[in-house]
């Protein structure tokens, strides 16, 4: 979400550096110097290089890329670095243009023409700067024009040089070089002198290879017929040559002494053809040969007089509504196409516009041409607001703009009126008090304050057309000032639009960045006057349309809201450059304006974490409004209702830090109204977990947010600490979901509240699972981190209850699960001194892994000689010996066993009743009966519990016991882990003949997975050929009979 340092800083400290750099490379790249002879001039000649190395234009590009992020910075130095690239290119086309095949040296093998890696640097700016800032400075003198025509036939031709018999070439020119020289090619065709007194009176055979498609007229000088064909071929290309291409011959069909001979008349009958035929050959181009016609036709009608294209005005607008009809196989191709659609609104704006035009001394269209011609028109432009693709979208909203502009008054409010009145279709109403959505019909009729604004069914590709084309109508102030306030309350509205996609991605910021761009261009179109007379009442907005103010101050506290809360850095931005245009244009109209544009700033806001936590605070300073929509904000989908669990956790985190600033309104309030301020504070963190439209994230934000804000409401609040607390505890209770537990109980300790142990308690032994798994853990280790926060601050008083929590502490230590076992004894260590020794433990394990091994758990065991810890931490200790992971398992049973064999004979009884409690306790808890089986199975195996005579420990309570476990039991692991304990003590002779009974009669069990472990068990226990012999799988049916006579065997034996 956030970087270390914002890149555009990065850039601008940088720049110098990056510049001075190319300004002190480019000489030694572009020229060589010569020596001079001896008894010559002692000054020494430079001239351009043929050769310069790959890598070494490669470094210079990587110079510029950076600049894309802020192109504006390289204007100081652009006039430094295009003058020399300009004049090596030319002295190289007049000097050197035979060696750009010539023989490649050796040592030279990456090298490349200078011309090649010269173009290369051209591009690169011109994709910075653009081709438009980047051409004006090319040499426009036409004495270039024919040299620059012969070396583009020539290099891209790869013709050798005569005589020159090299076997090694370099291959044709590639794109970029192809690119610059028609675009320089096009800024020649700026020369103010006729083509023909330029043009060399002999023109060679292969010069007049003209495009068989285009007639040309007979006139036509040489130069012209040597172009016409290079725009021809490369208009139809799929590289940028396509727009160099077009621009050319846009541009020599426009002259004034190309249209006299004709050739304008041509070129657009070749474009129509072109687009109008029906023949295979036109439907098997490439659509980039269509998209390049049609740029063609585009680039004609904004380039030519009207005078000049008037004749050819409704033909091409039938033929591209032909197109727009998809009624030929050639126009389906072409308007399946994003590009293609650009360029036919682009084609309509043209038409359009240039119908509008005043005539004078050209024919006039007819009244009911032009009407049906607009109307045509802005239907298409309005149904193309909603296209899927954005660049269509983004055309079609400044076409219908520009349109709008040439429209007199009442057309251009009905079109105004007909973008206002899309943006009502599909918008619900929502009741918050009921979270029901209701339609428009049936919300005029319930006029509520509880009513807000429901986007979910409007589409965002549309909203986005209609509000650019609202943005950019009023950039160019076409919509009456009668019609703002529903302009207005589509633009609060579209600045907190936010939709989902399937896939969980936001399909809502490019609605708000236009929403940003209407709001820019509406402080910067319209007067303080006019924004000041706007009745604020008719806004009806997402949220805040009650808030007292003029149109100026609700407009900035949403700038303010979205410029800090935003998700999208974009936004942010756009906010904060819209807040500073809307301030600056309309001084002394919002509060604390300058203060405002100082704390709200461009590159403040550019990172998330800071927007929210810093920027916002400080706005939360500057006035009350501001305060209110930002804590709406926190609260609403762009704070704790976020998908991102980082920004729930900043938007809480920002929420306390508010509390600070509400503390300074606390302190000039009398107690009674500061009473009233503090219980309506509280009232709007209610959470009703149970509510229809709060989703999950919202409410775990809110809980967050409660538990960072307490800590700013102290005694003099008790009341507010109360319902606070009361709160978070009914949040964490059993059975509210495991999402909302995990943040309540960390909002507790967040917090350092008075926290009541029965909830503690409760969540320090969570164990809920789920498909998820054991998602209880994560409750877990929040419980055990707010013991840790209530140990440090001294809250745990009462000593029974101290010991309690301890002791669970202890006994999650010991578990199974390696984060819990960690975050435990990292909780531990701070206890430590409780268990009265040392004030630390010898060992202090300080990483995850230190806590799986053996020196860990013999650590672990040496606490269990304080009576209240023995039994929590046994029943820790179990999750890990009986049914932890295989390294767990060896550690945890290797320090048992090494315990067990140094206790005494009355602490291995006291180790053999810890065990047989745990299974009384929990003979219905398979997660804790499991384990503890095996671990009595473990320690009777290891012979330890052998040693304990009937005397000092009940042999048949232990019996009882492991019976009464697997009673009617279905789960495999624990009859498994049952057999295993029978096995154990089949050895004890007090109960050796009723375990070998039990075990017999198991022998018949329904699952065939048990039969054949008890088989198995009684093989380790006795000699009996039948239960070696026998098939344990077949039904038990079968087995009957001989499982009868095993154990009258086995019992016979054991009596005899």
């Amino acid at each position: 979400m956030d970087a270390p340092e914002d890149k555009d800083i990065k850039l601008q400290k940088a720049s110098g550096d990056l510049l001075s750099e190319l300004q002190h490379t480019l000489p030694g790249f572009l020229w060589k110097s010569i020596t001079p002879q001896a008894g010559a001039a002692k000054s020494r000649s430079h001239i351009a290089r043929s050769l310069v190395g790959y890598r070494t234009t490669d470094n210079l590009i990587n110079l510029l890329e950076p600049f894309q992020e802020w192109p504006q910075l390289l204007d100081p130095c652009l006039a430094s670095i295009l003058t020399p690239l300009i004049s090596a290119y030319l002295s190289y086309l007049l000097n050197h243009k035979a060696k750009y095949y010539g023989p490649l040296p050796g040592s030279l093998a990456t090298a490349i023409p200078l011309p090649r890696a010269i173009s290369k640097l051209l591009y690169t700016l011109c994709k910075i700067r653009g081709e438009k800032v980047i051409s004006r400075f090319f040499n426009n003198e036409p004495k270039f024009l024919e040299p620059m025509l012969d070396a583009f036939r020539a290099w891209n031709e790869n013709t050798n040089p005569p005589g020159d018999m090299s076997s090694h070439r370099y291959g044709p020119m590639v794109w970029e070089e192809r690119y610059i020289m028609l675009l320089w090619l096009s800024h020649l065709m700026l020369a103010p002198f006729d083509l023909a007194s330029i043009s060399s009176p002999e023109l060679s055979q292969g010069d007049d290879n003209l495009h068989k498609d285009m007639k040309l007229p007979v006139e036509l000088p040489a130069i012209a017929r040597r172009i016409i064909p290079i725009c021809t071929t490369y208009i139809t290309v799929a590289s940028k040559e396509r727009e160099a291409a077009r621009a050319l011959l846009v541009r020599i069909a426009v002259r004034p002494d190309m249209r006299r001979v004709g050739l304008l008349d041509s070129s657009v009958h070749w474009a129509l053809a072109s687009l109008e035929s029906e023949s295979k050959e036109a439907t098997s181009k490439t659509i980039y040969a269509h998209v390049g016609v049609l740029s063609f036709l585009a680039g004609i009608l904004v380039s030519a007089e009207k005078s000049a294209i008037a004749p050819f005005l409704m033909h091409i607008f039938q033929s591209v509504q032909k197109l727009n009809a998809e009624q030929t196989p050639l126009s389906k191709v072409i308007i399946s196409s994003a590009l293609a659609r650009k360029v036919i609104i682009k084609i309509l704006r043209a038409v359009t516009v240039t119908i509008l035009e005043p005539a004078t001394d050209t024919p006039s269209i007819p009244e009911h041409s032009i009407g049906s011609v607009l109307e045509d028109v802005i239907d298409y432009l309005l149904t193309a607001l909603a296209d899927k693709d954005t660049p269509v979208r983004y055309a079609a909203s400044k076409a219908l703009s520009v349109i709008t502009l040439k429209l007199d008054a009442s057309m251009a409010a009905d079109v105004v009126e007909a973008v206002v009145g899309s943006l009502r279709e599909d918008v619900l109403w929502e009741d918050t008090a009921t979270g029901l959505t209701i339609d428009n019909y049936h919300a005029a009729e319930r006029k509520e304050a509880s009513l807000t604004r429901n986007l979910t069914a409007v589409s965002a590709l549309r909203w986005q057309g209609l509000i650019l084309a609202l943005s950019h109508l009023l950039y160019r102030r076409s919509p009456p000032p009668e019609l703002l306030p529903e302009i207005l309350s589509a633009l609060v509205l579209a600045l907190d639009f936010e939709q989902r996609s399937a896939v969980g991605s936001s399909v809502g910021t490019n609605v708000r960045d236009a929403a940003c761009f209407g709001i820019w261009a509406l402080a910067r179109r319209y007067t303080t006057k006019e924004l000041l007379h706007v009745d604020t009442s008719m806004i009806v907005a997402a949220n805040h349309s009650s808030q007292p103010g003029t149109v100026l101050q609700i407009l900035s506290n949403e700038l303010v809201a979205a410029a800090t809360l935003d998700s999208s850095g974009n936004i942010r931005r756009g906010a904060s450059a819209a807040l500073q245009e809307l301030i600056g244009r309309h001084p002394d109209t919002v509060i604390e304006g300058i203060s405002l544009v100082q704390v709200v700033d461009y590159h403040a806001v550019a990172l998330r974490s800071r927007a929210m936590k810093e920027v916002a605070v400080g706005a939360s300073k500057l006035g009350e409004s501001y305060w209110n929509i930002l804590l709406d904000g926190f609260l609403g989908w762009k704070g704790i209702g976020s998908p991102d669990a980082e920004s729930r956790r900043q938007a809480a985190t920002a929420i306390g830090f508010l509390g600070t600033t509400a503390e300074d309104v606390f302190e000039v309030l009398d107690d009674a109204k500061r009473d009233s301020l503090a219980r309506t504070w509280v009232s709007s963190f209610n959470i009703d977990s149970s509510g229809p439209s709060r989703g999950p994230n919202k409410a775990n934000g809110y809980v967050a947010a409660l538990g960072t804000v307490y800590r700013f409401f102290q005694s003099s609040r008790s009341d507010v600490s109360a319902a606070l607390t009361g709160a978070l505890i009914s949040l964490a209770a059993p059975q509210m979901q495991i999402e909302s537990k995990v943040a309540a109980i960390k909002s507790l300790s967040a917090g350092v509240l008075r926290l009541e142990a029965e909830t503690l308690a409760a969540s320090l032994t969570d164990y809920t699972a789920d498909k998820r798994g054991d998602i209880g853990s994560l409750v877990r280790v929040e419980a055990i981190d707010a013991v840790g926060v209530s140990w440090t601050y001294g809250l745990l008083n009462d000593e029974e209850i101290k010991r309690g929590l301890i002791a669970v502490v202890c006994g999650l230590a010991a578990e199974k699960l390696d984060k819990v076992r960690f975050r435990a004894w990292t909780c531990l260590q701070k206890c430590w001194p409780y268990f009265g020794g040392a004030s630390s433990p010898p060992c202090p394990f300080s990483d995850v892994a230190q806590t799986s091994t053996v020196e860990y758990y013999q650590q672990l065991l040496s606490l269990r000689s304080a009576d209240w810890i023995r039994l929590p931490l046994l029943e820790g200790y179990v999750t890990s010996a009986g049914v932890g992971s295989e390294s767990l398992l060896r550690a945890s049973r290797a320090a048992l066993v090494d315990y067990a064999e140094h206790l005494h004979i009355a602490d291995l009884v006291a180790l053999c009743q810890d065990l047989m409690e745990i299974l009384r306790r929990h003979i219905a808890d398979d997660r804790l009966i499991i384990p503890a089986l095996e671990v009595v199975a473990f320690l009777l195996d290891a012979g330890q519990f052998q040693r304990i005579n009937n005397v000092e420990l009940k042999w048949r309570n232990l019996l009882a016991l492991i019976q009464k476990s697997h009673f009617k039991s279905g789960n495999v692991h624990k009859l498994e882990a049952a057999v295993k304990v029978y096995t154990g003590l089949a050895s004890v002779k007090v109960v050796q003949q009723d375990v070998l009974a039990k075990l017999c009669s198991m022998l018949l069990h329904p699952f065939p997975q048990i039969r054949n472990a008890v088989a198995d068990a009684l093989c380790v226990i006795v000699e009996n050929d039948l239960l070696r012999r026998e098939d344990w799988s077949k039904p038990p049916k079968e087995l009957t009979k001989v499982a009868n006579d095993i154990r009258a065997q086995i019992l016979v034996d054991v009596q005899g």
